[in-house]
């Protein structure tokens, strides 16, 4: 297996804001935000503006982690043997078995199913055609009988570069759909995106479409310099820097574009670039977590 720390994952994300399988967060600091420029403090934004900043938010938040997991899929390709925290992985011919794999951190994820794509090697960069093999179940790490997703229609193409400084994964041309539940889908289409991971952070950079439930509309997601820095459990859950952009498109939108600033572990900046309005939340406020929620549903 490669000794590469592993990258961001969907469940990581929102085991930190309320899900994986205990349905628990270890947020720290208050339960209120604060007001940014033209908005509003503690919960409860009301204006049409940040209703709409913050449902994107939850929304882009939660396909950014499923681009995001396509590296965690590059990093297992090929291999064979047990995973370092449970379960085992595979390799026959050009597909790759994953048994409730769960790789070094952070831990979360248990990936069961199998993909297609055999890697080829010049000197320390894997390179992958990845397809996806029917469905992959990414369970949670910690009880995988839990379903916490359904990947399909997965496919991109990749590079990994392991030395002994650390990992750079590259995806390109990249597609996934996800079912979250009975009554939510995402589909995350063409995804650029690059993790370098030097041990101690991981730096992400990405740019892709995004649509929930198959909505006609695709948001547009830019990602600069997303920083995960490293902690003694492994890397930290959410960026303690970095932003992102999404252009929410659509006639009827209040926003036009929405800004993502990440300030902390666990403080967040929403703007909404129509209305010049913004929040500082905390990941813990009630309204975040209920529009992560209703991401989620």
């Amino acid at each position: 297996m490669k000794k590469a720390l592993l990258v961001m994952s969907l469940i990581s994300a929102l085991s930190a804001c309320g899900g994986g399988s205990s349905g628990s967060g270890s947020n720290s600091g208050n339960n209120s935000g604060t007001g940014g420029t033209g908005g509003t403090s503690g919960t409860g934004s009301t204006s049409s503006g940040m209703t709409e900043a913050m449902k994107v938010f939850a929304e882009s938040w939660i396909s950014m982690q499923a681009v995001l997991n396509l590296h965690d899929l590059l990093i297992m390709a090929g291999n064979n043997g047990n995973c370092p925290k449970g379960g085992s992985v595979s390799f026959n011919g050009s597909t790759t078995s994953l048994s409730n794999c769960v790789r070094r951190f952070p831990a979360d994820n248990a990936y069961l199913g199998n993909f297609s794509g055999t890697p080829v090697f010049t000197g320390s960069v894997k390179s992958l055609n990845f397809q996806s093999a029917g469905n992959l179940n990414v369970n949670a790490g910690d009880n995988p009988a839990v379903t916490q997703y359904v990947m399909s229609n997965t496919s991109f193409n990749g590079t990994d570069n392991e030395t002994g400084s650390g990992d750079t994964s590259q995806i390109g041309n990249g597609s996934a759909t996800f079912v979250m539940g009975a009554a939510s889908s995402y589909a995350v289409t063409s995804v650029g995106s690059t993790a370098v991971n030097n041990g101690s952070s991981l730096n992400s950079n990405a740019g892709f479409f995004y649509s929930k439930s198959n909505a006609a509309a695709s948001r547009v997601v830019t990602t600069q310099n997303l920083i995960f820095s490293s902690d003694t459990s492994g890397m930290t859950n959410r960026p303690a820097s970095g932003s992102y952009n999404v252009a929410v498109g659509g006639t009827t939108t209040s926003c036009v574009n929405v800004g993502v600033q990440m300030l902390a572990n666990n403080q967040v900046k929403i703007s909404c670039s129509a209305t010049s309005e913004s929040r500082t939340v905390n990941w813990s406020d009630t309204d975040v977590q209920s529009a992560l929620r209703s991401a989620r549903s």
